[in-house]
């Protein structure tokens, strides 16, 4: 099994007081994990970054920082700390909910990025994403409404932030080669593993997901494991199954079977 070339984490939310979400990740736990990054002397990069970067220096540690959904506590709460720490992070936005609560989540409703959000967010030099345009499990998609989700998340993307949109998160974590395939058809280099799969195609990046009851000592552990199968590991892919809910909470009638 291959090694992926840099570890990677994936946040969804990070508020203040987080509720029943797990997903929801403390925002005093999330400063004390990026100082504690900082002090290990941690570099990050973008997920375009990743893909463009054959691995690391040698003795250099790098990671890969990821958010899911675009969501607004992101820029409010997330952002401003990793700007302090001079620390760069992909955000993957859902194209066909800005400023709008999203329609999946099973406890809450959490709010979503702007277009303005969005442009400052690219502006201050972080990468933008695409999350798809209505958050779709895409396996359960035929090849043309994948496309059309891909390219017109893409697109409108591409217009709010004036450069190109290469890297790509897949909702609820479902992917297949058919999807990875048309994702590249589309004009995407790089994407992100999150419920499962070791990266053994160019482009594709697995990310561990950070939840609710994760420990700072608990990302470190994850970042540091060398080992592609372990119980850190284990536990993460588990939880990304449960920690947004699943994707027929919100089945759609133009879910089929391929």
């Amino acid at each position: 099994m291959q090694k992926p070339p840099f570890p990677g984490l994936l946040f969804h939310s990070v508020v203040p007081k987080p509720r029943a979400e797990i997903a929801h990740f403390p925002l005093g736990r999330f400063e004390k994990l990026c100082n504690a990054l900082r002090q290990r002397n941690y570099r990050t990069l973008t997920l375009h970054e990743a893909a463009n970067v054959a691995a690391p220096a040698e003795g250099e540690k790098t990671l890969l920082l990821t958010f899911d959904d675009g969501l607004q506590s992101v820029h409010r709460h997330a952002l401003p700390v990793l700007d302090f720490c001079d620390f760069r992070a992909t955000v993957f936005c859902i194209s066909g909910f800005y400023g709008k609560k999203s329609a999946w989540d099973v406890f809450t409703r959490n709010r979503h990025l702007t277009r303005e959000e969005i442009r400052a967010i690219a502006q201050s030099g972080h990468e933008i994403g695409s999350h798809t345009c209505t958050h779709a499990y895409l396996p359960y998609l035929d090849d043309q409404s994948i496309g059309r989700e891909l390219s017109e998340s893409k697109m409108r993307l591409e217009d709010i932030i004036g450069k190109a949109v290469t890297s790509l998160s897949f909702p609820y974590g479902g992917w297949n080669r058919r999807i990875w395939e048309i994702a590249r058809e589309t004009g995407y280099s790089a994407a992100t593993l999150y419920c499962g799969g070791d990266g053994d195609q160019k482009g594709l990046f697995p990310v561990l997901g950070v939840h609710q009851f994760d420990s700072v000592d608990d990302v470190l552990a994850k970042l540091a494991t060398a080992l592609p199968l372990s119980i850190i590991r284990a536990r993460s892919r588990m939880m990304a199954h449960f920690a947004r809910g699943t994707p027929i909470w919100k089945y759609r009638k133009e879910y089929v079977s391929v």
